[in-house]
């Protein structure tokens, strides 16, 4: 039986008080925020069951980051019955708690950002053209939706000059009509809309970060940060995985202890193996590998030189 998708869980009422929808906030903290991090479904499941996300909430604080949870992720995370799980609900409830401004969005609330910044429709529109062309697989239900649908394919992909107000809207909304369960859907659009946000002038170095497990997605994310960089100028979009988010945050002093980092590793895990893509202290390279999760906890404390990149 194939799965169904609403864009707004059913009881999304009782985290409503915790989040930020409305879209005009939502693009002032878009333009604003030193980091946003944005949450891919896996690693939202990963984090939201760690016994102690404090850390984790310590670190976005400490970067001066938001969260940031769209759409497409959030009909992911509730894909069985379209209800947030009490998991999920406590998760953002505590991160709340703590200070960190949650934004959930509509894909197109990008748009009312991007017109914040620069006058003309059509200039936001060829910046939505350009992410969709560099940002998304040659395959997948981005390129389904548009091959199916003569029009939008015109609107968004001829960089046609185009003064339509409602081209983000219709083009989001027909993606996610179309989304299918085991489709890498959520982070074809993050990758979409932070391409499309990379165009906001005087951009912080890595503003927009992905959290994510799927080492897949991770190659897409690359293809979109490296044409940002290229064609814009900035260095402004990368993925972090639980395993490199832990290097960083023990770095930043956020957690220090070898049970805690080795917690947060094994959280939601049925072995104690993690896999990871790093360099060791005499490796040429950046390789595959995987080890326990009490072995990569203790090369992080003990400065061993590893240097984790996925």
């Amino acid at each position: 039986m194939r799965k169904t998708y609403a864009e707004e869980p059913d009881n999304f009422s009782e985290i409503e008080g915790f989040v930020i929808t409305n879209g005009v906030k939502i693009a002032e903290e878009l333009i604003k925020s030193e980091r946003c991090y944005f949450y891919d479904t896996c690693s939202f499941r990963k984090h939201m069951v760690i016994p102690e996300p404090d850390y984790i909430f310590e670190y976005i604080k400490k970067t001066n980051g938001i969260v940031v949870i769209t759409r497409c992720i959030m009909m992911e995370l509730c894909s069985n019955d379209n209800k947030l799980w009490q998991e999920q609900k406590e998760y953002i409830e505590k991160m709340y708690a703590k200070g960190i401004c949650i934004l959930v969005m509509y894909e197109e609330d990008i748009f009312r950002a991007i017109t914040l910044c620069y006058s003309g429709i059509s200039r936001a529109n060829q910046f939505l053209t350009h992410a969709v062309r560099q940002a998304t697989g040659k395959v997948g239900t981005v390129r389904e939706t548009i091959e199916k649908n003569t029009s939008l394919k015109k609107e968004v992909l001829s960089g046609i000059e185009n003064n339509d107000s409602e081209l983000y809207s219709r083009f989001f909304k027909a993606v996610r009509g179309n989304k299918e369960a085991g489709d890498n859907l959520g982070e074809e659009l993050i990758s979409i809309c932070t391409h499309v946000l990379a165009n906001i002038p005087e951009t912080d170095e890595f503003k927009y970060i992905i959290f994510t497990e799927d080492k897949g997605a991770i190659g897409l994310i690359h293809k979109s940060a490296k044409n940002v960089l290229e064609h814009i100028g900035h260095n402004c979009i990368s993925a972090v995985t639980t395993s490199k988010l832990i290097q960083l945050m023990y770095e930043e002093g956020c957690i220090v202890h070898k049970e805690k980092i080795k917690e947060i590793l094994q959280a939601g895990k049925s072995d104690d193996s993690v896999g990871v893509v790093c360099a060791e202290k005499y490796d040429l390279d950046r390789i595959e590998k995987t080890m326990s999760c009490d072995e990569l906890a203790e090369k992080i404390v003990n400065h061993s030189g590893i240097k984790i990149f996925l």
